[in-house]
């Protein structure tokens, strides 16, 4: 079973598991990557919050 998972529900779904991992500012980042990583294959993506959560991590510009 397959679910559309849109932005809101994306970023809500980080704020009730993990609402110290990323800034609304990154969730909105990450989900626009995914959304384009779909496209650009043609493949749907699986969405696990703890799987992004331990793949990708936040850095400020400074940290850059």
């Amino acid at each position: 079973m397959k679910q559309t998972v849109t932005k809101h529900d994306f970023i809500d779904a980080f704020n009730r598991l993990r609402p110290d991992n990323f800034s609304y500012e990154a969730l909105e980042v990450l989900f626009e990557h995914f959304e384009h990583m779909e496209e650009c294959t043609g493949q749907e993506m699986e969405f696990d919050v703890i799987k992004i959560c331990c793949e990708w991590s936040e850095s400020s510009v400074g940290e850059l």
